[in-house]
């Protein structure tokens, strides 16, 4: 059977896969695409530096296109191109759009190595179009990225970042990602999850360290943990590596548990809580450290109940006493 398309009403079509999973419905297109399948975001990232284009902000067309958000993408195509497609596929044999679209792209660019494909689209992305030039900085409001013929004149009441072009990602002084990335192999720090954390908040040999900033402090926090923020950890004049040199004198032999922010829909290895516990394992030879895997944001999902916020016990957790 070939690939199912499903008609909009704007007279283009779309992948069923895409149309089962629509959701809001733009003007232009007459439906919409609620996509995060990843091997077909990426197969559109490299079907995208093949057409010179750059990924941007939903980028709408009428007669067959692209349309496309960071991480979230749809195709568009017309009544002729979608029957040459079913066609391609059925004399492929291949049942996988996504699959189909790769293959076609490898023979354009005369390789069999997709990954490398990739490579080649994400690192066109990272380059101003107008100016040829590296992205150095991004506008965390606007959410554009500048190289440095870029105005920033025109962001300078905006909140501007130095960019890390390895992981894409804004950052202040340094990239912590990419200093995580130095770490591993070399410090061990095991990661907690949500669970496990429950089930170690009724013991009494455990020092919770929270190293997120104020504003996400005052959001709420872990019941009993003690709030350090990241960069107090490794300057040692200020109030908060006080109150963690008082910590390491009187809790050296207990369990230490760092938390930072996190977030749910990437429940991985958070970078702050994770150089926390590398740095007091390293410098004051507390070995018995591990991290909340997915961070506070992820745990506070999964547990809504258990959280305190300053100056307040009323929020104190309720299945605690149970």
């Amino acid at each position: 059977m070939p690939y199912q398309w499903t008609p909009l009403p704007s007279g283009i079509y779309i992948p069923s896969w895409y149309a089962i999973r629509a959701s809001a419905v733009p003007v232009a297109l007459g439906g919409s695409v609620d996509c995060e399948d990843i091997s077909i975001v990426l197969t559109l990232e490299v079907y995208l530096y093949s057409m010179h284009t750059k990924l941007c902000v939903f980028k709408c067309i009428h007669n067959g296109g692209v349309s496309i958000t960071n991480k979230r993408a749809s195709i568009v195509i017309d009544s002729e191109t979608k029957e040459v497609f079913d066609w391609s596929m059925s004399k492929e044999g291949t049942r996988n759009f996504s699959e189909h679209v790769r293959k076609l792209l490898n023979r354009f660019h005369d390789t069999e190595d997709f990954s490398q494909l990739l490579k080649e689209a994400r690192k066109s992305n990272l380059f101003c179009e107008k100016h040829k030039k590296p992205f150095t900085l991004i506008c965390k409001d606007c959410e554009v990225a500048l190289c440095p013929d870029c105005n920033t004149n025109l962001h300078q009441t905006h909140q501007v970042q130095f960019f890390c072009n390895i992981h894409e990602v804004g950052y202040q002084t340094t990239c912590m990602l990419c200093e995580l990335d130095r770490w591993e192999g070399i410090v061990d720090v095991p990661m907690l999850n949500a669970n496990d954390l429950k089930v170690k908040m009724g013991l009494g040999n455990i020092i919770f360290i929270d190293v997120r900033g104020d504003s996400e402090w005052k959001e709420g926090y872990l019941p009993n943990s003690h709030h350090i923020k990241w960069i107090d950890i490794r300057l040692k004049n200020t109030d908060g590596h006080k109150i963690l040199e008082n910590l390491i004198k009187e809790h050296r032999d207990k369990q230490w548990i760092f938390i930072s922010q996190g977030s749910p829909r990437h429940p991985g290895k958070p970078a702050r809580a994770w150089l926390a516990a590398a740095d007091i394992k390293t410098m004051y030879h507390i070995n018995e450290v591990s991290c909340l895997e997915g961070g506070w944001s992820n745990f506070h999902l999964k547990f809504p109940d258990i959280i305190e916020y300053p100056n307040d016990s009323s929020h104190i957790l309720k299945s605690r006493r149970s």
